[in-house]
């Protein structure tokens, strides 16, 4: 078996990395259109999205293949992970969505993401400037279906094929997935983060995930949770097994 050569050994990929980061990134030309991620988060930016190049063995005509690692971090628990795509992979995906569009279903909230400039088809996809734009392009492509996804994930949301359909291309980790949503209970606004130390404020519970609670009960700020969970998956309080998340949202705050 032809064995495929390390990253290092192609300096054409450094190049590629070296001009993505002076392009701009791609804007929809849908003006008007509202970022999902704005109900999400309280505010207009995209969810992080960074990507590596790599190379991966199997069938292609050189015995291996550029590939695009793009890590993605939720925005409702800040949890991160990292999925390996082809272009023809994201490609195909891009066209299976421009069916759904065309279906009439989902064309609303499909048109931001495909009005994006999405990067060309060439022969020679191993030139730096064509793997530098195609960095950038799928920066901007999955930022927005991760957002997308974060949307049909919020309460009250009737997109559950859409969401299935996104969740698998994105290979949304199931703990991410299962996660559910409830309304606080009364007493929270009484009670404090033993993370940070500060209370739980009314504001806290009008974003989205804002104020996680986990299997065992204890609450704490989204952030603080993320903070911790870098150095241990255990509740700060009980140190019990973190099996479930339950995002704290009150629609009314």
């Amino acid at each position: 078996m032809q064995k495929s050569p390390s990253t290092d050994e192609l300096p054409f990929l450094v190049l590629a990395k070296s001009i993505a980061q002076s392009l701009p990134s791609p804007r929809s030309s849908t003006t008007d259109a509202i970022s999902p991620l704005s109900v999400a988060s309280g505010g207009t930016s995209m969810p992080a999205v960074s990507i590596e190049v790599s190379i991966g063995s199997g069938h292609s005509f050189f015995g291996y293949f550029v590939q695009y690692d793009i890590t993605l971090v939720c925005p409702l628990t800040h949890r991160s992970w990292t999925v390996s795509k082809r272009y023809s992979e994201v490609l195909a995906f891009r066209q299976r969505l421009v069916e759904l569009r065309a279906a009439g279903d989902l064309a609303h909230h499909l048109e931001e993401a495909l009005t994006l400039p999405f990067p060309k088809k060439y022969i020679d996809a191993e030139k730096p400037h064509v793997i530098a734009a195609r960095i950038k392009g799928f920066e901007a492509f999955v930022g927005h279906l991760l957002a997308l996804y974060t949307e049909c994930a919020l309460p009250g949301s009737a997109r559950g094929a859409l969401t299935g359909i996104l969740a698998d291309f994105l290979q949304v980790p199931s703990d991410i997935q299962d996660m559910t949503f409830e309304a606080p209970a009364a007493s929270l606004c009484h009670d404090d983060c033993t993370i940070c130390i500060d209370a739980f404020e009314v504001e806290d519970v009008a974003v989205p995930g804002g104020v996680l609670k986990l299997s065992c009960g204890h609450c704490f700020h989204r952030d603080c949770l993320h903070d911790w969970c870098a150095q241990a998956m255990t509740c700060p309080v009980c140190r019990g097994p973190i099996t479930r998340i339950t995002g704290l949202y009150d629609r009314m705050a």
